[in-house]
């Protein structure tokens, strides 16, 4: 009877085992890459989302990628990467710049500057102290990883409109990168201007469905994050990108209280707020020298306080003409104009909520 008992006992047991063993992942098609330096370990494909642990220098198994991120098979189970620096499966090191650099004919600050490197991949073909020689978008030449830019940046609200083609066409002509702050419904109806920005190389940001202060900030404190997520799918329906970053229309004080914010936080949302004003909404075309003016004063108030040179305008006539001199000021104090990184995000909210 007893070994009756024990067979029974070694069956289920057989049959638990079998129910419960799963085939070694390896099967499954995966490629290695190489962290070179501590990476930080994403919930989801986004820097907005929680950071479960992060990861030491090692050769790790990618199984998916998804734009910059990569899926990772980890003992914790498998999460995101936005690896900096890595050997892709060519061998060939690549490193994110998360800075704009000047890139050089030669190794040195003395020789001719081809072009500034926007945050991106590079490959890197030769290595002397914190100079590398690099292929870029930007074609091969020599950076200065020590190198400070002074970056500043422009954010453009309202749009797309009509006026945005003749923003862009500046844009180019002056060698500028902006961010725009897109309102949905002008999304859909300004669809191929809003495609140009994107192809451009600019950065575009939410700036809600409504515009309307009674819509987003009466009633429910979902209200503003909903209308942000709407925005956030129109985008990547017509354009093709996957945008966190927000900007409350007239700003986040007084209306963005903990409660909003916090269902910002919950969408994953990141949010903008402005150092500059730029007050261009108030003037006519005729005044636009006004506007030049604020933007003047506000940069050198910003540069005392030590904070990021973030402009608000707006797309409006009168920008577009006092839009050249703001570009060329800001180049003569030496600063270069750069798109919003999110991977690299910089806090400048008036609540200063780190989370956002």
């Amino acid at each position: 009877m007893k070994l009756v008992r024990l067979g029974i006992f070694a069956l289920i047991f057989a049959l638990l085992f079998s129910i419960s063993f799963k085939p070694a992942e390896a099967a499954e098609k995966s490629r290695t890459i190489y962290l070179y330096h501590k990476t930080p370990l994403y919930k989801s494909n986004s820097t907005a989302s929680a950071r479960i642990a992060t990861l030491a220098p090692q050769t790790i198994s990618v199984f998916s990628k998804y734009g910059d991120f990569y899926k990772v098979r980890t003992s914790k189970g498998r999460y995101w990467i936005h690896p900096s620096d890595f050997k892709d499966e060519y061998g060939r090191h690549r490193i994110y710049i998360a800075t704009s650099l000047s890139l050089y004919t030669a190794q040195s600050s003395n020789s001719e500057k081809k072009a500034v490197i926007e945050p991106q991949y590079i490959t890197v073909l030769a290595a002397s102290k914190s100079w590398l020689k690099v292929e870029s978008t930007k074609g091969t030449g020599w950076v200065n990883l020590a190198e400070k830019l002074k970056v500043a940046y422009l954010t453009i609200d309202d749009g797309p409109s009509k006026y945005t083609g003749q923003i862009l066409d500046i844009l180019k002509k002056k060698n500028a990168k902006a961010t725009f702050f897109a309102i949905e419904p002008n999304i859909r109806a300004y669809k191929t201007n809003m495609i140009r920005v994107n192809r451009e190389g600019h950065y575009i940001g939410l700036h809600s469905v409504s515009h309307n202060a009674t819509k987003l900030y009466k009633g429910s404190s979902q209200n503003v994050a909903r209308e942000m997520e709407i925005t956030r799918k129109t985008l990547r329906s017509v354009v093709g990108v996957n945008h966190y970053l927000t900007r409350v229309p007239y700003g986040s004080k007084p209306y963005m209280t903990k409660s909003f914010r916090d269902w910002l936080v919950k969408y994953n949302f990141k949010m903008w707020d402005w150092t500059i004003d730029s007050n261009d909404w108030r003037y006519s075309t005729s005044q636009y020298t006004t506007i030049i003016r604020n933007v003047k004063s506000g940069v050198l108030a910003v540069e005392k306080q030590k904070e990021p040179i973030i402009i608000l305008v707006h797309e409006r006539p009168q920008t577009v003409k006092a839009l050249p001199q703001i570009i060329d000021y800001l180049k003569a104090r030496g600063y270069t104009l750069v798109t919003y990184n999110p991977s690299h995000h910089v806090v400048s909210n008036f609540w200063n909520d780190g989370r956002l």
